[in-house]
Order: structure tokens, then sequence, then C-alpha cells
């Protein structure tokens, strides 16, 4: 495997981040399903969790975030674009991460890049799969609740060169060796 590619948000975006997870889940008119969330994780930590991740990939790839609110959840919208494509971003507090999805439908973007929160401001940026790939390496595992999509980090493409890879427009340089600051 791969190593992933640590990224440490600054004070602001950690601000940022949380200002996001309280907007994102204060603005749902639509019940957030518990099914939706661990035992152990709020409906806010999990916003949260997903932002930071958010943060640090669009960070490392040198793309915004998208900053929108919908009151309906994001209807399953990409949380970052380049060019025409669509990128998800899945984060955990889990080790060692997995790419976890409840079913094949939900991967919808092009793109979909696995993020684990090591702490607070401390990110590692796992790497990407396409959905095509992920589709057909993909394995059922069931967590108690029911069989889930899953793959292990070991399976993804290297957050390294996520710059090189077609889906990124990024020409600057990712370093695995450093932080990212």
């Amino acid at each position: 495997m791969a190593k992933p590619v640590r990224v440490l948000l600054e004070p602001r975006e950690q601000v940022l981040a949380k200002r996001l997870a309280d907007r994102r889940l204060g603005s749902k008119y639509v019940p957030v399903g518990a099914k939706s969330y661990t035992r152990n994780t709020s409906p806010w930590m999990s916003h949260f969790l997903g932002l930071q991740g958010e943060i640090a990939v669009s960070k490392l790839v040198e793309f915004p975030i998208g900053e929108f609110i919908s009151p309906s959840g994001d209807g399953d919208e990409p949380d970052l674009y380049w060019g025409r494509r669509s990128v998800e971003v899945k984060s955990t507090k889990y080790a060692p991460p997995i790419l976890k999805l409840d079913k094949l439908t939900d991967f919808v973007t092009d793109v979909c890049i696995l993020c684990h929160i090591a702490e607070e401001s401390v990110i590692d940026v796992y790497g990407w799969i396409s959905r095509e790939e992920f589709f057909s390496c993909h394995k059922i595992q069931d967590f108690g609740y029911g069989g889930r999509a899953v793959l292990e980090a070991v399976g993804l493409n290297p957050a390294g060169d996520l710059n090189g890879c077609e889906p990124f427009v990024n020409q600057g340089g990712i370093n695995e060796e450093s932080d990212h600051a």
C-alpha cells in the first residue's frame, strides 16, 4: 500500500469545518436517519469529519470545496469538481480505514477519495478510485447492519499521484514525504 499523504489543517480551516457542519446539520428540514450514522458518531460529528476530509483534499489539490447548504441534504451531489469530473470524499475516524458504501448506487461521482482523520487537524489522504474500478474490485461485508460495499485502502490508487491522474487538473507537485500545511 502506498503511503498516505498527511494534510495539516490550519485553525481557520478547522473553524470553517465546524461552521459548515453547524450550517449543514442545522439547515436540514428532512429528518436525518439514525441508520446513516454509527452508534459512536453523532450526526454533527459525521458532518464535521466529512468536512475535514473535504478541506484536506481541496487543500492537497488546490481546488476549493463547495460551501453550499441544502436543506434536503446533498442529494448525492459531488463534494468537489475538477473540470467535468466529479469527486466524493469519504472520511473515517476508524483505523485501518476502508472505503465503505451502503450500496453500490451510492457511488455517483467519477472518483472517490478516502481520508482518515488521524486526529483533529491531522488528515491522512489514503488514495482514490474511479467508479469503474470500485465496481470491479469491491467486496460485500456485513458489519452487523447488512451488507456494505467495501474496499480496503490497499486497493486504492495512491494519494501521491492525485495530481498526475486525468481527473485532476492541479499541476502542482505533491510530496509524500512532507506534510501539507
